[in-house]
Parts: C-alpha cells; structure tokens; sequence
C-alpha cells in the first residue's frame, strides 16, 4: 500500500474540490461516460450502425483496458477518499479499489482510441477527446471516489494500453481470422479462463486483511440520497472477481461469436429511419433480455454459482450481440449478407484510412 501520507495529501486535494460548491448532477452524468455500462451501450451501436471492425476492436480495447485496471486494483488494494476520510463524501458508490481509476483509463482508452480511428474527420476531434477525458478524471474527483494519484496511474495505464493496442490490434486479428472454426472458439475459451485464473491466483496471493472500517466508511460517507446503507455495506466487496468473470465471458462470447459468423453472417445495414429504429430496438432489447433473465432464473449462492452465471449471461450477451442479432436482422429485411468481394473487408478497420 502506498500509506497513509499520500492519502492524506490526495485527500486534502478532494476535499478542498468539494468545498468548491461544484453541482453534483452535471458531474455524474459526465462520470457516466466513462463507464463501463455506457460502453456496452457504445460498442454495439458502432457495430450495426457504424462499422463492425470499429464495434469489434472497441470492444477489444475495453476488455483490455478493463483486465489490466482490474489486474492492478487488485494488487495494489488502495482505498478510495471517502473510505479512509470523514471529511470527503462519495456521491457515487464503489466497491473496487481505488489505483488506477478505471474511469479514467477507460475514457483514455476509449475516447483515445475513437479519435485515432477518426482522426480524418476534422481538427476537432482529439481536441474533443482530451477534453471529454479531462472532464471525466475531474469528475472523479469531484465525486470523492479517487484521489489524485489513482487520476494519474489511470491515465499513465490507459495511455500505455492505447499504444500496445494500436500497435498490435490488426496482427492478432489478421492471425484469428486464418484459423478454422474450432480452433478460433477453443482458443477463446482457453484465453478467458487463463484471464480469469490469473487473477484468483493474484487474490490468493494477496497476504494481508483490509481495515475493517474501509467497509463502514465507505457507507457512512455515500452522499446519495435515499441510498440503502445497509445494502451498500452488504455489496462491499473488493476483491470480487466479478469484473473478471465478465471479462472473461465476453473475451469467449466475442470469439465464439466471430467463429461461427466465419463467411455466413457477415452485413450491412440498411441505414432507413424504420430499420435503425428496429435494430436499436430489438438489439439492446436483446441485451436486456440476457442481462437480466438468467439472473432471474437462476439465483444462486455462493461464489463459484454466482461466477458460472455470471460468465454465462455475458457470453450470451456478446453472442446475441454479435452473431445472433444480425441473422435477426437479416431475416427481417433490415441487413443484407455482404457479397464474397467484400466478406474480406467486415473487420478492416477505417483506422489506415
């Protein structure tokens, strides 16, 4: 643990932030895209209605931004302001731990990698990026859920991750693309569970206890209204490896998904104002559909269950995603199936343009 002077000093900066009289509203909204929520809404738009090699390595970019954050949080088990100081209040509530913050690294990430793959579209654009990502990693602090340092070690990651990914996106595809079928989604599978034991090797490892009142002040001090307390205590879990689980699960679902597409499942949309309105719904309806129903029809106990049911809503989420509603689509007339010319082109990236 980095100790309790730098927390300190990082929480004085919070605290002097929320004395500033800033409106909180505005900045939850703003925190909000820089969620990982918000992502899964933004990944499968560009997918139907923009191009799905953006929608394929958007999503490839968060699961590896997310994975590494996650992997980090984990070893390093810092807190966050409101968990450790009476004087800084958290207006939205988290149980992971603080360094590096995810929303931070995620909007250098996300919003880094949509300005690089637009970057012909005007000037404006990494402009609009750095200031969208400044406000975001603002708002955390504002918030009360980080503390400088946690701000910084997100963006050094994320700009870290957004290089390597950049860097190597294209050769891993390219080197999917020419396996067969069975390999592609046996290799998805090996590399979800590998991500997923890794890190509860990296939990076992960890050799000592968090301080009992991390759990209580990290309710006493919610600044949310009617918020249910002894719920929030209840769900305090830092080292949950559910944020793993799902990662993992979408890594299976994403290959599963574009093994069995192979040459079959390949579309264009059809861009009329009654198809798009039939494709947003329908789509995120079905997304919904898998979020929520499995955890209903299955409600379970104990970690290793609840793990399982996790990994299968959100592989039954990318697969719907990705394989599934497209044939839908195109069985209602709202997509066509490409021509052999221009299979090759589904996943090439307008990023050489």
């Amino acid at each position: 643990m980095l100790g309790e002077g730098i927390w300190k000093w990082g929480g004085d900066i919070v605290a002097e932030i929320q004395t500033w009289g800033l409106p909180i509203l505005p900045f939850e909204l703003v925190t909000y895209l820089g969620n990982e929520t918000f992502y899964f809404i933004l990944v499968p738009i560009f997918f139907w209605f923009v191009q799905p090699a953006i929608g394929v390595r958007l999503l490839g970019m968060l699961l590896f931004s997310s994975y590494t954050n996650s992997f980090f949080k984990l070893w390093l088990t810092e807190p966050r302001p409101y968990w450790v100081s009476s004087e800084i209040k958290g207006y939205v509530f988290e149980s992971s731990y603080g360094i590096p913050s995810g929303h931070s690294q995620n909007a250098v990430t996300i919003w880094g990698y949509l300005a690089y793959v637009f970057r012909q579209q005007g000037a404006i654009v990494f402009p609009a990026a750095f200031i969208l990502i400044c406000l975001i990693c603002f708002s955390r602090l504002v918030l009360g859920v980080h503390f400088p340092q946690d701000i910084i070690g997100g963006i050094a990651l994320g700009a870290i991750c957004l290089y390597v990914y950049i860097r190597t996106t294209d050769g891993v595809i390219a080197w999917f693309e020419k396996q067969s079928t069975g390999p592609k989604i046996l290799i998805s599978f090996a590399v979800s569970l590998v991500l997923i034991l890794v890190a509860v090797i990296l939990r076992s490892l960890i050799d000592h206890e968090d301080p009992a009142n991390w759990q209580t002040m990290s309710t006493m001090a919610v600044g949310l209204d009617s918020a249910d307390l002894a719920k929030l205590k209840e769900s305090f879990d830092p080292r949950s490896l559910d944020t793993f689980i799902s990662i993992g699960a979408t890594m299976a679902g994403l290959g599963t998904a574009l093994a069995l597409s192979e040459r079959s499942n390949h579309f264009v949309l059809h861009k009329t104002p009654l198809k798009i309105l039939g494709v947003f719904v329908i789509g995120f309806a079905g997304i919904g559909f898998f979020r929520v129903v499995p955890k209903l029809l299955f409600q379970v106990e104990g970690e290793v269950l609840e793990g399982i049911v996790r990994f299968v809503r959100y592989f039954l989420i990318i697969l719907w995603a990705v394989y599934w509603a497209p044939l839908l689509f195109k069985a209602f007339g709202w997509a066509s199936p490409l021509k052999d010319d221009e299979v090759h082109q589904f996943l090439k990236s307008r990023s050489k343009a």
